[in-house]
């Protein structure tokens, strides 16, 4: 959708059809912060990239927001936090095989690093931000699925600017409603399927 459009529609559910009370400006604004906002709760804006285990770090990205999965070749990384590791007086120069990720200096690191003969393959997936709108005639970023919630988040923005605190209310109630059953809907998608596997509790006979 393009923001022209989203304005509108913000501007006609508001009841401010010529933007006299409510500038356009306004409105993109309160859109890249609904945006950000629906990425950060649902992620629904992801990207995978790989690079070698002895290529690391990762500088991190400028649209890097957060992460999803770290795997090292197929075994899935644990996020460890720079402060926990210092605390246990860990040498983070000592080389092995990784079995932790830790940020720091806007990198992402392995724990332990990596054998310089090691080309594990190291797949990052991870949350980006939205692209930041400037003009009408820009695009929206996230899912279309997501652009009516949207509108909701800026009639409670709209509603704050007025002063008018129960309208804010219900239009902030209604955009977390909304974004509460899009994670729920993607969850339904992978529940939808029952996986049969042996169950480690049973011994034949």
């Amino acid at each position: 959708m393009e923001t022209s459009l989203l304005v509108r529609k913000v501007l006609r559910s508001f009841g401010d059809d010529n933007g006299i009370f409510v500038k356009t400006d306004d409105v993109i604004d309160w859109i890249n912060e609904a945006q950000l906002e629906i990425v950060r709760e649902t992620n629904c804006l992801a990207l995978e990239t790989t690079a070698l285990a002895n290529a690391m770090p990762w500088t991190l990205p400028d649209d890097f927001l957060k992460t999803a999965r770290v795997i090292y070749g197929t075994v899935p990384l644990k996020l460890a936090d720079i402060e926990s590791l210092d605390a246990m007086m860990y040498d983070l120069t000592v080389r092995d095989r990784p079995t932790f990720y830790y940020f720091v200096s806007g990198s992402l690191r392995l724990f332990p690093k990596a054998l310089t003969t090691d080309s594990t393959v190291v797949t990052i997936q991870y949350t980006t931000t939205p692209a930041l709108l400037t003009e009408e005639a820009d695009q929206l970023t996230i899912p279309a699925v997501y652009h009516e919630d949207v509108v909701q988040f800026c009639k409670a923005r709209a509603h704050e600017r007025n002063e008018n605190w129960r309208g804010m209310e219900i239009a902030m109630a209604a955009f977390d409603a909304n974004v509460a059953n899009r994670i729920d809907e993607a969850d339904v998608q992978d529940e939808a399927y029952v996986v049969i596997r042996d169950d480690p509790t049973w011994s034949d006979f």
